[in-house]
């Protein structure tokens, strides 16, 4: 369902001549995954209408087509989120965020969630993966 959200604009990566065309894509599921730098996007809102049970607010993005492209995301996923400022990596924005949030010391769990932020278009990634893999 995810693959119909088209979006009102499109990202572009540019990487530098001479590297590794095998660390072009972004991998989660990499060895390096930790040192990748998030950044949100440049639209994502939060709605506190209708969140569903168990959820702290929703995410969603106006850029998106389809306007029921939404995330409903826990407390500790909106620290994490909300620090996606293209200035920590994921590992530096897990040791930061842990100590409030205990689910957040699950390396599965962070990996999942900024997977699942990728997937919605809610995120991107500075760095590379690939290098140790």
């Amino acid at each position: 369902e995810l693959y119909r959200a088209a979006v009102l604009m499109h990202f572009f990566i540019a990487c530098k001549k001479g590297r590794d065309e095998k660390t072009y894509r972004i991998d989660l599921n990499d060895n390096n995954w930790k040192s990748l730098t998030p950044i949100a996007g440049p639209a994502v809102l939060q709605d506190s209408n209708n969140i569903p049970d168990g959820y702290h607010t929703v995410l969603y993005s106006p850029l998106h087509q389809f306007d029921d492209i939404r995330c409903p995301v826990t407390a500790g996923e909106l620290a994490l989120f909300n620090m996606a400022n293209n200035r920590n990596s994921i590992g530096k924005i897990q040791e930061i965020v842990q100590p409030r949030y205990t689910e957040v010391a699950d390396d599965e769990f962070v990996r999942r969630f900024f997977r699942k932020m990728y997937d919605y278009d809610f995120v991107s990634f500075c760095g590379e993966s690939g290098k140790n893999s």
